[in-house]
Protein backbone atom coordinates (compact mmCIF):
# COMPACT_ATOMS: atom_id res chain seq x y z
CA UNK A 1 0.00 0.00 0.00
CA UNK A 2 1.66 3.46 -1.18
CA UNK A 3 1.49 6.76 0.76
CA UNK A 4 -1.80 7.90 -0.90
CA UNK A 5 -3.72 4.80 -0.63
CA UNK A 6 -3.13 4.96 3.18
CA UNK A 7 -3.70 8.54 3.14
CA UNK A 8 -7.34 8.41 1.75
CA UNK A 9 -7.97 4.74 3.81
CA UNK A 10 -7.00 7.41 6.86
CA UNK A 11 -9.50 9.97 5.34
CA UNK A 12 -12.29 7.05 4.60
CA UNK A 13 -11.96 5.76 7.95
CA UNK A 14 -12.45 9.42 9.65
CA UNK A 15 -15.62 10.64 7.56
CA UNK A 16 -16.99 7.27 8.63
CA UNK A 17 -16.05 8.19 12.18
CA UNK A 18 -17.76 11.32 12.10
CA UNK A 19 -20.66 10.80 9.84
CA UNK A 20 -21.95 8.18 12.45
CA UNK A 21 -21.02 10.60 15.58
CA UNK A 22 -23.08 13.38 14.33
CA UNK A 23 -25.86 10.97 13.56
CA UNK A 24 -25.99 9.65 17.41
CA UNK A 25 -27.38 12.66 19.60
CA UNK A 26 -28.52 12.13 22.94
CA UNK A 27 -32.24 12.30 22.75
CA UNK A 28 -33.44 12.45 18.98
CA UNK A 29 -32.95 12.03 15.58
CA UNK A 30 -33.78 14.48 12.78
CA UNK A 31 -33.75 12.33 10.34
CA UNK A 32 -35.47 15.32 7.61
CA UNK A 33 -36.65 18.42 7.92
CA UNK A 34 -39.22 17.78 5.60
CA UNK A 35 -42.78 18.80 6.99
CA UNK A 36 -44.75 15.68 7.13
CA UNK A 37 -47.57 17.70 8.88
CA UNK A 38 -47.01 19.92 11.47
CA UNK A 39 -43.62 18.17 12.97
CA UNK A 40 -40.32 17.18 11.31
CA UNK A 41 -39.87 13.32 11.39
CA UNK A 42 -37.77 11.86 14.07
CA UNK A 43 -36.51 8.37 15.32
CA UNK A 44 -34.53 6.42 17.63
CA UNK A 45 -30.62 7.48 18.28
CA UNK A 46 -29.95 3.83 16.92
CA UNK A 47 -31.74 4.62 13.79
CA UNK A 48 -29.22 7.17 13.35
CA UNK A 49 -25.98 4.98 13.16
CA UNK A 50 -27.84 3.34 11.01
CA UNK A 51 -28.58 6.12 9.08
CA UNK A 52 -24.96 7.65 9.48
CA UNK A 53 -23.41 3.87 8.27
CA UNK A 54 -25.50 3.68 5.13
CA UNK A 55 -25.06 7.15 4.11
CA UNK A 56 -21.10 6.96 4.80
CA UNK A 57 -21.05 4.35 2.40
CA UNK A 58 -23.92 5.29 0.09
CA UNK A 59 -22.21 9.15 -0.58
CA UNK A 60 -18.41 7.33 -0.78
CA UNK A 61 -19.58 5.28 -3.59
CA UNK A 62 -21.59 8.33 -5.32
CA UNK A 63 -18.28 10.21 -4.82
CA UNK A 64 -16.08 7.98 -6.13
CA UNK A 65 -17.70 5.42 -8.38
CA UNK A 66 -20.79 6.70 -9.45
CA UNK A 67 -18.59 10.22 -10.56
CA UNK A 68 -16.36 8.01 -12.68
CA UNK A 69 -18.72 5.65 -13.82
CA UNK A 70 -20.83 9.05 -15.92
CA UNK A 71 -17.57 11.24 -16.29
CA UNK A 72 -18.86 14.24 -14.53
CA UNK A 73 -17.37 17.24 -13.20
CA UNK A 74 -17.95 17.76 -9.19
CA UNK A 75 -14.36 18.29 -7.26
CA UNK A 76 -15.76 19.07 -4.84
CA UNK A 77 -18.11 15.99 -4.67
CA UNK A 78 -21.19 18.43 -3.36
CA UNK A 79 -23.85 15.96 -5.61
CA UNK A 80 -22.68 12.67 -4.35
CA UNK A 81 -22.43 14.19 -0.58
CA UNK A 82 -25.76 16.76 -0.68
CA UNK A 83 -27.79 15.62 -3.54
CA UNK A 84 -27.31 11.56 -3.38
CA UNK A 85 -27.39 11.78 0.47
CA UNK A 86 -29.64 13.73 0.72
CA UNK A 87 -32.27 11.63 -1.20
CA UNK A 88 -30.97 9.08 1.19
CA UNK A 89 -31.38 10.81 4.02
CA UNK A 90 -34.94 11.80 2.55
CA UNK A 91 -35.84 8.03 1.82
CA UNK A 92 -34.96 6.79 4.97
CA UNK A 93 -37.24 9.21 6.96
CA UNK A 94 -40.39 7.42 5.54
CA UNK A 95 -38.96 3.81 6.24
CA UNK A 96 -37.60 4.45 10.20
CA UNK A 97 -40.32 7.15 11.52
CA UNK A 98 -41.46 6.52 14.86
CA UNK A 99 -44.64 7.79 16.10
CA UNK A 100 -43.82 7.50 19.56
CA UNK A 101 -40.41 9.64 19.16
CA UNK A 102 -42.66 12.26 16.81
CA UNK A 103 -45.59 12.81 18.90
CA UNK A 104 -45.64 16.13 20.67
CA UNK A 105 -48.44 18.42 22.12
CA UNK A 106 -50.87 15.34 22.18
CA UNK A 107 -50.84 15.26 18.50
CA UNK A 108 -50.25 11.29 17.36
CA UNK A 109 -46.71 11.12 16.01
CA UNK A 110 -45.73 10.06 12.26
CA UNK A 111 -45.00 6.12 11.86
CA UNK A 112 -42.74 5.01 8.43
CA UNK A 113 -42.39 2.21 6.78
CA UNK A 114 -41.35 -0.28 9.81
CA UNK A 115 -44.50 0.65 11.63
CA UNK A 116 -46.44 0.04 9.14
CA UNK A 117 -47.03 2.99 7.34
CA UNK A 118 -45.98 2.82 3.32
CA UNK A 119 -47.49 6.02 3.02
CA UNK A 120 -45.13 7.82 4.55
CA UNK A 121 -42.35 6.39 2.73
CA UNK A 122 -44.46 7.56 -0.54
CA UNK A 123 -44.64 11.03 1.00
CA UNK A 124 -40.76 11.12 1.46
CA UNK A 125 -40.18 9.72 -1.98
CA UNK A 126 -42.35 12.49 -3.54
CA UNK A 127 -40.86 15.01 -1.70
CA UNK A 128 -37.60 13.99 -3.39
CA UNK A 129 -39.19 13.91 -6.92
CA UNK A 130 -40.09 17.45 -6.70
CA UNK A 131 -36.68 18.88 -5.17
CA UNK A 132 -34.95 17.10 -7.83
CA UNK A 133 -37.72 18.20 -10.60
CA UNK A 134 -36.96 21.66 -9.29
CA UNK A 135 -33.18 21.83 -9.24
CA UNK A 136 -32.83 20.52 -12.54
CA UNK A 137 -34.92 23.50 -13.81
CA UNK A 138 -33.28 25.71 -11.77
CA UNK A 139 -30.34 24.48 -13.41
CA UNK A 140 -30.88 24.40 -16.85
CA UNK A 141 -32.23 28.55 -16.11
CA UNK A 142 -29.22 29.41 -15.02
CA UNK A 143 -27.28 28.14 -17.38
CA UNK A 144 -29.09 29.19 -19.93
CA UNK A 145 -28.69 32.78 -18.90
CA UNK A 146 -25.07 32.20 -18.05
CA UNK A 147 -24.36 30.55 -21.29
CA UNK A 148 -26.06 33.89 -22.74
CA UNK A 149 -24.03 36.45 -20.95
CA UNK A 150 -20.89 35.07 -20.73
CA UNK A 151 -20.33 31.41 -22.42
CA UNK A 152 -20.03 28.12 -20.24
CA UNK A 153 -16.80 27.20 -21.86
CA UNK A 154 -13.40 28.78 -22.41
CA UNK A 155 -11.80 28.06 -25.59
CA UNK A 156 -9.69 25.17 -26.46
CA UNK A 157 -6.64 27.72 -26.82
CA UNK A 158 -7.44 28.70 -22.76
CA UNK A 159 -7.37 24.87 -22.17
CA UNK A 160 -4.48 23.51 -23.13
CA UNK A 161 -2.72 26.69 -22.03
CA UNK A 162 -4.32 26.14 -18.71
CA UNK A 163 -6.91 28.15 -16.75
CA UNK A 164 -4.83 29.77 -14.28
CA UNK A 165 -1.72 31.62 -16.25
CA UNK A 166 -4.97 31.83 -19.59
CA UNK A 167 -7.58 33.56 -17.49
CA UNK A 168 -5.76 34.65 -13.97
CA UNK A 169 -2.05 35.40 -14.96
CA UNK A 170 -0.89 33.04 -12.79
CA UNK A 171 1.71 30.51 -13.27
CA UNK A 172 3.54 28.30 -10.80
CA UNK A 173 7.67 27.97 -11.55
CA UNK A 174 9.39 24.52 -10.88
Amino acid sequence: MNAHERVRERFTELAAAFGLLTRLPVHRLPLSIIQTRSDAVWAYPLVGATVGALGGGVCYWASTALKQRFRYDDSLDVFGVHGVGGALGTLLAGVFAAASVSAAGGEAGVSGLLEGNPRQLLVQAIGVGATVLWCAIGTWITLKIVDALVGLRVGAEHEREGLDVALHGEAMGI
